[in-house]
């Protein structure tokens, strides 16, 4: 073992839970985001230094970051000819360097090599400033060029060059969309929603989202189809969008695609918003980087290279293959895109994208991310690294990717038919057809013991211990520091280009090489054969002692890079510019004989070129301790209740429109969530293999979708209702609506949450009270309201309720906030001709004619708003 005193930085001592007296003499402590504010200040502040005795380092910084020139150190030929600085924690990255010095210096940083790279001098009569390419450097180094000189004051900052920027602005915009569908999907609008709240607490970002109803195709249309795409999505630098995907008959390409559902849309609309609607129109103003969290957006080929059509100028786009979970990414990908600066570097877009999949869904599942060009496939977010200039829209295009489906897995094998029943409790329930055998229980456990989650207790030394480890073996993390990142969700420690990160919250270790992991390759690398890698990860595992208990192999897949180009109109494969950039040995957590089944159970090691290590990612795989014996309810009495219900039975969600559902096979076993999640139990389930149809009905031939359910063995989650509103009644401006939620089933005591889509949070009880308003917005008319109650049983099951309610200001046809006389040509408009209305007054809702209240704008509304302008 080496010997080594703590690495934590005194300074952050407080935020790992070092004692007081470790503390003694440590600089005054700081909220985590001051630090951060003080490090994006100067690049130098928290920092060592060589050069000086350890004795008088700490007051030579202070005096060297004061800003006050009588303060410094001084430099001699033949004694003191360089000073070293070294940044605590992980790397930062530079551009620019300036001191106050009466001597010419010259200047070198530290790259993630360990190499100094020489860029320059800084001389006193160019302002001792000295600019230099960006790079991410762990130090900088001033040496003496002359005899003597007096360093009074060092800075480095960091500029980003944005040409799209005018006039110097430093603020940068990000929009999310997702919509629920009522209660099909649980997580989509929270998700858009955390993604704008997570982004409006970033740098100088601002976010807005739409949910709910108020997601709208025309965001992100092209502008000669009627949408308004240049004032929402391309007004903005990075977009999330969540929702429903289904095949759909685009008109621009002709023929069958997958299109993502939206709430609202110019009258005659279908909503679904297409490749074709998009055609070479995002990025074409702003836009740098889209997130289409939606299942099965790039399902095959001819979807592949339509969406990728869409792009002009856009620099990546992010999506699936597979069907994912109903679940939040977005807090994730915002939390790994957003780096901390002291212990937590920023993660690439397509790194962050990556890493939010495997947080929350684990392995099993394809994905990926369009390049429009290598040149912006490392593009950090705006204000944290480098971003590559806007790509010229060309015919080729890079696909990186995860494919579950890979060279080397195995896949499905043909079903031979077997008799199937049938289990339909009518709409809006599902169509279940499952083999009669299974419901006979053949091979279903009908007891299961649940686990009950540990306490974990991880603080720094377990992370030193951990990186004394990999030093040990690899030579990497030797006396590394450790430190929090600012959500205080992981502690990491950094060498270079590699990473150690540990849930706080689980010990689920997280080892990076971030140059190697997903990057470009120019040609194909030579992978390990699949039994040298299984070899090489249990060696890894057992010589890092992260093996956790239960891990049984689980297969493999494979990351890997796709270079596509458009000849004579049609898309093809470059030769010999697809292949697979590294090899995933894939783990399972087993409980017994049973599987543990989400992302907690989850672990993957990666190696790339020549067997090179590339990472090691561990799901949450909690600590638990044996707890009682549940009884197992039939599978009949599960599956009558997941057609009745539909996606409220699904641990998992889905994330796809259900038309009918094949179940191939089912499995007993349990769920664990991502790991940094709440859980206190592992409950038994059944996982259900399923086939779903996803088409619209009548679609010929239907379109299929495979994705594994998981569903409570033990017990039936609570259903619950709201009453004290009509659904989808629209009121007045600042009309207040009473709600009360009616539980029933599952385990008590319930714990009743309120939200409101578009305000957040309303409270707790089995009753709330709010006020509805139309909120202001100069480019549209947020007058929709969706009020969701979601209820939490002692098991921990949930189920979720949620009307809509629309606030209008009736007869104010022209949204000027009035009704008089200058909304009669309006009215006139909106009952002849609600397209051409919709079309001249996009900020507004047609539902303001609606002056008779009977929930439609018609010519029975005509003598109501002639009494309404004159005052009766």
């Amino acid at each position: 073992m080496i010997a080594r005193a703590s690495r934590v930085f005194a300074g952050l001592a407080v935020l790992v839970g070092m004692s007081s007296a470790t503390m003694a003499g440590a600089p005054p402590l700081l909220p985590a985001a001051d630090y951060a504010e003080q490090v994006r200040a100067n690049r130098c502040a928290f920092s060592t230094l060589t050069g000086v005795s350890p004795a008088d380092s700490a007051a030579v910084l202070a005096d060297l970051l004061d800003g006050d020139p009588r303060t410094g150190i001084r430099f001699a030929a033949g004694q003191r000819e360089s000073l070293e600085l070294r940044f605590v924690g992980a790397w930062r990255w530079l551009s620019s360097v300036r001191v106050t010095c009466d001597a010419t210096l010259r200047v070198a940083w530290l790259d993630l090599n360990g190499a100094w790279q020489e860029v320059g001098v800084a001389a006193p009569d160019a302002g001792g400033r000295l600019q230099f390419p960006s790079a991410r450097a762990m130090g900088l180094r001033f040496s003496l060029t002359g005899a003597e000189a007096m360093l009074a004051d060092i800075h480095a900052g960091y500029e980003i060059d944005d040409p799209e920027r005018f006039g110097g602005s430093q603020t940068y915009n990000a929009f999310a969309e997702g919509n629920d569908y009522g209660v099909e999907l649980y997580y989509a609008a929270d998700d858009a929603f955390t993604f704008g709240d997570e982004m409006n607490g970033v740098g100088t970002w601002a976010a807005e989202w739409y949910t709910e109803e108020e997601t709208d195709v025309d965001h992100f249309k092209r502008t000669d189809l009627g949408g308004r795409n240049s004032e929402f999505a391309d007004a903005c630098d990075i977009a999330w969008a969540v929702g429903f995907t289904e095949p759909v008959d685009d008109e621009f390409y002709a023929r069958r695609l997958r299109g993502m559902s939206m709430g609202l849309g110019a009258a005659g609309d279908d909503n679904e918003l297409t490749p074709g609607d998009s055609h070479a129109a995002l990025g074409d103003n702003d836009l740098e980087w889209l997130i289409l969290n939606c299942s099965t957006i790039f399902k095959n080929e001819a979807n592949l290279d339509a969406w990728r059509e869409t792009m002009d100028r856009l620099h990546l786009l992010c999506g699936w293959k597979s069907a994912k979970h109903d679940v939040i990414m977005s807090d994730e990908f915002v939390r790994k895109v957003n780096g901390w600066l002291v212990f937590d570097p920023p993660r690439t877009i397509k790194h962050a994208w990556f890493d939010a999949v495997d947080a929350t869904h684990g392995h099993g599942f394809s994905y990926g991310v369009v390049s429009e060009s290598s040149t912006v496939a490392d593009d950090y977010l705006l204000g944290e690294g480098d971003v590559g200039n806007d790509p010229t829209a060309d015919d080729i295009y890079t696909y990186y990717y995860i494919d579950e489906t890979g060279s080397q897995a195995a896949p499905r094998a043909a079903a031979a038919p077997v008799e199937m029943t049938r289990i339909d409790a009518g709409r809006p329930g599902w169509k279940i057809d499952v083999p009669t055998e299974l419901l006979r229980g053949g091979g279903l456990p009908t007891q299961m013991p649940v686990f009950v989650v540990q306490p974990v207790m991880v603080d720094q030394m377990d992370v030193e211990a951990l990186a004394d480890r990999v030093c040990e073996t690899a030579g990497r993390f030797c006396n590394a520091m450790v430190g929090p990142d600012e959500a205080m969700t992981e502690l990491t420690a950094t060498d270079g280009a590699w990473e150690i990160r540990v849930c706080t919250a689980t010990g689920a270790p997280h080892i990076e090489a971030t140059d190697r992991w997903l990057q470009h390759h120019m040609t194909a690398p030579m992978l390990p054969t699949s039994n040298d890698a299984m070899m090489m990860a249990d060696q890894l595992l057992d010589a890092w002692e992260i093996r956790p208990s239960g891990a049984m192999f689980a297969g493999f897949d494979v990351s890997g890079q796709r270079e596509r180009k458009m000849v004579n109109g049609v898309w093809d494969d470059v030769p010999g510019l697809h292949f697979p950039t590294a090899l995933r040995v894939l783990y399972r957590r087993f409980l017994g004989s049973y599987p543990v089944g989400g992302p907690g159970g989850s672990m993957s090691v990666v190696f790339g070129d020549g067997g090179r290590f590339e990472r090691i990612y561990r799901g949450a795989w909690r600590p638990v301790a044996l707890g009682p014996t549940a009884d197992l309810l039939p599978l009949q009495t599960v599956l009558d209740a997941l057609a009745e219900r539909g996606a409220a039975m699904v641990i998992n969600g889905v994330a796809v429109r259900v038309q009918g559902i094949q179940i191939n096979s089912v499995d007993a076993g349990y769920w664990e969530k991502g790991r940094n999640e709440m859980q206190s139990v592992l409950r038994p389930v059944y996982r259900l293999d399923t086939t779903i149809t996803d088409s619209p009905p009548g679609m010929m031939p239907p379109e299929t979708t495979d994705y594994i359910m998981a569903v409570y063995a033990d017990a039936l989650p609570p259903t619950i209702m709201i009453q004290g509103f009509e659904d989808g009644l629209c009121v007045a401006p600042d009309t207040q609506v009473c709600l009360t939620a009616m539980v029933s089933g599952g385990q008590p005591p319930y714990e009743i949450m309120w939200d409101d889509a578009r305000d957040g949070p309303l409270g707790t009880g089995s009753m709330v009270c709010h006020t509805l308003t139309i909120a202001a917005h100069p480019l549209q008319y947020l007058n929709n309201h969706t009020l969701r109650a979601t209820v939490r049983d002692a098991r921990g099951s949930m189920a979720r309720a949620a009307i809509n309610a629309c606030v209008v200001q009736r007869g104010d046809m022209n949204c000027d906030g009035a009704a008089d006389v200058l909304d009669i040509n309006a009215f006139v408009l909106a009952l002849l001709d609600p397209m051409a209305y919709a079309a001249q007054f996009p900020n507004c809702d047609v539902r303001n004619g609606d002056v008779d209240g009977d929930g439609m704008a018609n010519v029975l509304d005509i003598n109501p708003f002639v009494a309404l302008l004159l005052g009766g």
